[in-house]
């Protein structure tokens, strides 16, 4: 394997690693997200709001 293919190789492991970590991290705030919404709606149905 010549130089420049082992940079090409990390290069492209960086790049793999950090396409997963935000993959990673989008899914944490999708997450959080909804757990935020839901206790909002639990809390307007205990107090009667909204239409559900």
């Amino acid at each position: 394997m010549d130089s420049w293919e082992a940079i090409l190789l990390v290069i492209a492991t960086i790049g793999s690693v950090a396409a997963a970590a935000g993959a990673w991290v989008q899914e944490r705030r999708g997450t959080a997200l909804q757990l935020a919404k839901q206790a909002v709606d639990r809390i307007a149905a205990a107090r009667g709001i909204g239409g559900r």
